[in-house]
């Protein structure tokens, strides 16, 4: 078991207790605006990777002076098929910041439309990420209605995606 106290709006805690000047106070002479709590952490379950853990919070009335003692809980819980698809999808996405991601063949670097897009990328400090030997991402946010023209024209070679939405746990 371990304590916390609750002093003056501050969560501390004290695992050989609460001192004074120095002085080890017993726990029942605590000063005013003192709170004790008695609690017992859980350890975070390992869980495997189509899993995941909460944790709450038990209250237990130990029915005597002590008062009550607060217990972590731990619940693993599985994620749903489409839980485990929006990960992967996330787990690809290295820029999470960035709303959008253009795919596109690095052929492309080659080609006078690729080259402005490219530049127009790197003078703008957008990320810009080889992925193999044959496709780059280029991330940003918006593609601005001057630059949409450019888009569609490599529209056969290039992709744009969304960035999946992002998962919680």
């Amino acid at each position: 078991m371990k304590i916390l106290l609750y002093d003056n709006g501050e969560i501390k805690l004290y695992p050989q207790g609460y001192k004074i000047d120095g002085v080890l106070q017993p726990l029942g002479e605590l000063q005013t605006g003192v709170l004790h709590l008695d609690y017992i952490p859980a350890e975070k379950p390992i869980t495997e990777l189509n899993e995941y853990a909460t944790s709450e919070w038990m209250v237990e009335d130990t029915g005597s002076m002590a008062g009550k003692i607060y217990k972590q809980v731990w619940t693993v819980h599985e994620f749903s098929q489409e839980e485990i698809e929006l990960r992967e999808a996330q787990a690809d996405w290295t820029h999470p910041e960035w709303a959008k991601r253009i795919v596109a063949p690095i052929e492309l670097i080659l080609d006078d439309m690729g080259i402005k897009m490219h530049g127009w990328f790197q003078l703008n400090n957008f990320p810009v990420e080889k992925v193999d030997d044959t496709t780059v991402h280029l991330y940003c946010n918006v593609i601005l209605p001057q630059h949409q023209a450019i888009v569609d024209a490599l529209g056969e070679i290039v992709t744009v995606e969304d960035r999946p939405q992002i998962l919680s746990v």
